[in-house]
C-alpha cells in the first residue's frame, strides 16, 4: 500500500488493519525525487487470523512508532525479501478485462460466444427459483376494480 506518511501516522483504523491483517510489514520512503507528499510504500505478508485484543493495540504502536521515525529509503534489494506464491491452477483460465477499454463490438463478440451473464448456471439457477416464487403467489384480495361507496 502507498500513502503519504502523514495519513498513516493519524489514521488510527489503517494501523489497525495493518496490524491485525498483516505479519513482517516493512516501510519505506520513496525516494526523495518522487516523494512529493512523504509516500511511504508499506508492504507486508498477509496474516492466516487476525490479531485481537491486546496484542492488536501492542502491534499497532510499533508501527506507528517505526512510522514516526526515519525509514530507509526505497532502494532495490539485491535479492527479494518476499516471494509471491504462484497462482493455483484453475479448470479454465481467468480473463480480466477493463471495461473502460471496451468497444461494444467486443461485448457483443463475448455475448455472442458465451451466451452471456444470462447463460451462465448461478443465473439460470436463480431464474428458475424465482419463477417457481412469482408461481406460488396467490393474491389476498380478487384482482379487479374496486367498487368505492362515497
Amino acid at each position: 500500500m502507498l500513502a503519504p506518511q502523514d495519513v498513516w501516522l493519524t489514521n488510527r483504523a489503517t494501523l489497525n488493519h495493518l496490524a491485525r491483517c498483516y505479519d513482517r510489514v516493512t516501510m519505506v520512503a520513496l525516494p526523495e525525487e518522487q516523494r512529493h507528499y512523504r509516500e511511504v510504500l508499506v508492504i507486508g505478508v498477509v496474516r492466516a487470523r487476525d490479531r485481537t485484543g491486546q496484542e492488536l493495540q501492542a502491534r499497532a504502536r510499533q508501527i506507528a512508532e517505526k512510522l514516526a521515525g526515519d525509514l530507509p529509503v526505497l532502494t532495490e534489494q539485491a535479492e527479494p525479501r518476499y516471494r509471491i506464491p504462484a497462482p493455483p491452477k484453475t479448470q479454465r483460465p481467468l480473463i480480466w478485462r477493463d471495461a473502460n477499454a471496451a468497444t461494444p463490438e467486443q461485448a457483443q463478440a463475448d455475448v455472442l460466444a458465451g451466451g452471456g451473464a444470462w447463460n451462465a448456471r448461478a443465473y439460470r439457477g436463480r431464474l428458475q427459483t424465482a419463477r417457481q416464487d412469482r408461481r406460488r403467489i396467490r393474491p389476498v384480495f380478487p384482482i379487479g376494480k374496486v367498487a368505492r361507496e362515497n
